[in-house]
């Protein structure tokens, strides 16, 4: 799905953020207050007590009084209620009051890939980690399909003993050594009735399962990225979307209960970090050592289309992958296109040419028309109309935005999608043949073949950043293109299917990148247990690639080399993740001065900090400033230097040699070219100088090249991205 921009909300008063409503119109806020030091007061004896202090007075009958939603103590400091716009400006008044805004509604972004991503057993980042054991994913989502084998705890430790949550699943599928905690915000109990939050649960951390396919096809052993992590799901979603009160109660009871890394295949577009429950979370959890892992959003391939944009969030956009449904077209005159379907019957002629039709109308269909016919159309095609009308076929045509990226879908016909420029050509020889004739022939499942991945899926949302134009987003891209995983239901052709509950099905979109990295990261946590998020973060970054499976660089869905607003710092390579050499780590007060210096307010930066901060004590930098394994300067001067600090993960005595490609247009000096270290942990600064060439460019561009630090063993690799 796709995800929606905030609402602009109206400043009524220099703290209060609300709607205009009619009087007696209820809302759903979020309020922030600050930290109630207080408590010990008898006039204060819990944070509910405390919180329902800020509620003002009211004579009213109690069908118009407000009401408190969730208290929270963790994701951010304040609490959620049902109130008017005039009862939030009455609450402004009260002492320890920061500010308040309407709940933002947050959208879901929705085998092989552990074998894409090189991971294997008794090697690299699986043997480091123990494939993740001991470690605990938290997925905020719509519940879990706790039944599912993906869910089994067969051969899985128990849960560690500072772990500390309630199971509210049935009695018939409970929790488990695997599936640790699940805990419902929404609706009886935490069961999964949409599927998202199984298949995300899943593909992060779920067991080895072996024959899993949908139809047939993709079958294979399945296992999340992280098999043997425990994992604990919190439901805040259900078919009417999720609620920001819900996220938050879910983040603050994941962060009180223990998780180790936090997954949210979810987003609510571009806002104020200073509004973003996710963000202010995310913000508060980093000192704990617990990192959030967000979906950068499906509304790409625009530019500045992103979700989860803190620097201190891990943000992810969705990529192809080398396995692929085979589905060949062949046109009467020999021409053969190589498109892709989830339902391929074995009954379907692959020799037979039928009549090829391609109608002005892909909606309404008669007999006449399409009966034993392919018919040509659209991905928006009502295919149940055209098997009505006796359609023997379609073949499904992706549109310019689409690209070359194919996103499966199930069919009620034999099928198959092809990219835009294939499109094109099946849809010239339709309109020019005599007497069009095409076939269809399915070759199922075929791994490492044509075409090259990955590649960016259209959907990626992309940079530059809105609302912090100086950190380049998304931060990595990761499998996220009809990737197989756990499913609640069957996925069937067939309406009197009677099978187990060994249920998959392959879906799209960042939601699926997404809890790729919130595997890897579960990895480097239990791998190297004393890396902070930002270290950890970082090894995935500048061990990322970008080169494809055939050596060329990533291309985009118009198979045009992708930039870095699209790929981040490129696609995530977890065998190199784990030993990166050198990390930029940040510290906490580092993104305070990074957030006084974008500009916020000292009582913005108290609302994401949760305590009293002073900008003009804490300091200020500029975004560029940020010790941020990516590079984003504005060259609006004719010169512009930042600094970057590395700290040694590898080996104590290594040397490493700067390798810059220069974006085009700008010169790029660094100083010094060589970086010497004697011991782990230590630290070494240097200096990247950015300078014009005078006439290369003009103002409103932007150009893209890298800096790497290159040793015997390793390169660390930074994007950079020079805005004029």
């Amino acid at each position: 799905m796709a995800s929606t921009t905030l609402l602009l909300l109206i400043l009524l008063s220099s703290s209060v953020h609300a709607i205009s409503d009619p009087l007696s119109s209820f809302q759903n806020y979020i309020v922030h207050v600050r930290h109630p030091y207080n408590l010990l007061n008898p006039n204060y004896t819990s944070p509910q007590n405390y919180h329902l202090s800020f509620f003002p007075t009211t004579t009213t009958t109690t069908s118009s009084s407000p009401r408190l939603l969730y208290s929270y103590s963790e994701a951010i400091t304040g609490f959620s209620a049902q109130l008017t716009a005039e009862q939030v400006t009455a609450m402004s008044t009260k002492p320890g009051f920061l500010g308040a805004y309407p709940t933002p509604n947050y959208k879901l972004m929705t085998t092989q890939t552990p074998t894409f991503l090189k991971l294997h057993s008794n090697s690299g980042l699986w043997n480091q980690s123990n494939q993740g054991e001991g470690i605990i994913i938290g997925t905020i989502d719509t519940g879990v399909a706790s039944g599912h084998p993906s869910f089994s705890d067969a051969g899985m430790p128990s849960a560690p003993p500072r772990w500390k949550s309630q199971c509210q699943l049935p009695l018939t599928a409970p929790c488990n050594k695997k599936l640790i905690g699940a805990r419902t915000f929404v609706g009886n109990n935490a069961s999964d009735l949409q599927g998202h939050g199984s298949h995300t649960t899943s593909t992060a951390g779920g067991n080895f399962v072996d024959n899993a396919n949908v139809l047939s096809q993709a079958n294979g052993t399945a296992s999340g990225i992280a098999p043997r992590a425990h994992v604990a799901v919190y439901k805040v979603c259900d078919l009417e979307g999720c609620r920001g009160e819900d996220v938050t109660a879910g983040l603050d009871f994941a962060i009180q209960d223990g998780v180790d890394v936090v997954s949210l295949s979810l987003g609510a577009g571009t806002t104020s970090f200073a509004m973003d429950p996710i963000a202010i979370a995310g913000f508060r959890s980093f000192p704990k050592g617990i990192p959030f892992v967000c979906a950068a959003g499906n509304d790409g391939p625009y530019l500045s289309s992103l979700s989860n944009e803190a620097p201190w969030l891990l943000t992810v956009g969705a990529s192809t992958m080398n396995r692929i449904l085979k589905s060949v077209v062949r046109l009467g005159d020999g021409q053969e296109f190589a498109g892709e379907a989830l339902f391929q019957p074995k009954n379907f002629s692959s020799q037979q040419k039928f009549p090829l039709v391609a109608p002005q109308s892909c909606d309404k269909f008669s007999p006449k028309t399409v009966k034993g016919k392919i018919v040509l159309c659209d991905l928006v095609a009502d295919v149940d109309a055209i098997k009505a009308a006796g359609g023997s076929a379609v073949i499904l045509k992706n549109n310019k935005i689409e690209g070359a990226t194919i996103v499966l879908n199930l069919q009620p016909l034999p099928s198959s999608l092809v990219t835009f420029t294939d499109g094109a050509k099946i849809t010239s020889y339709a309109a020019t043949e005599v007497n069009p004739t095409a076939a269809i022939e399915f070759y199922g499942t075929v791994i490492g073949s044509p075409p090259s991945a990955p590649k960016v899926a259209f959907f990626s949302s992309r940079g530059p950043s809105i609302s912090s134009a100086g950190i380049l987003k998304p931060d990595i891209i990761a499998p996220g293109v009809n990737v197989l995983a756990a499913w609640h239901e069957p996925i069937t052709n067939d309406t009197n299917y009677n099978g187990n509950r060994r249920h998959f099905n392959i879906i799209s979109g960042t939601s699926m990148a997404t809890p790729h990295i919130t595997g890897v990261v579960a990895l480097l946590k239990k791998a190297h247990p004393n890396w902070s998020p930002a270290a950890i973060k970082s090894a995935i970054m500048t061990t990322a690639d970008v080169a494809d499976d055939s050596g060329n660089p990533i291309m985009d869905e118009k198979l045009k080399p992708a930039d870095h607003f699209a790929l981040g710092a490129g696609h995530v390579n977890p065998a190199k993740a784990g030993d990166p050499g050198l990390v930029y780590d940040i510290s906490g007060d580092d993104y305070l001065r990074y957030i006084c210096g974008v500009g916020y307010s000292d009582s913005d930066v108290t609302i994401i900090a949760g305590r009293n901060v002073s900008c003009s004590e804490v300091g200020k930098i500029a975004e560029a400033e940020l010790n941020y394994p990516s590079i984003l300067v504005f060259l609006n001067l004719t010169k512009v230097r930042v600094k970057r600090t590395v700290t040694n993960v590898g080996e104590a005595e290594s040397t490493y040699r700067v390798k810059v490609q220069s974006p085009k247009g700008v010169r790029v000096k660094v100083k010094p070219l060589v970086l010497g270290f004697s011991e782990v942990g230590e630290k070494k600064s240097f200096y990247v100088t950015f300078e014009k060439v005078f006439g290369a460019m003009y103002l409103g561009n932007s150009t893209h090249g890298s800096l790497s630090w290159v040793s015997a063993k390793r390169v660390v690799r930074s994007p950079i991205v020079v805005m004029m």
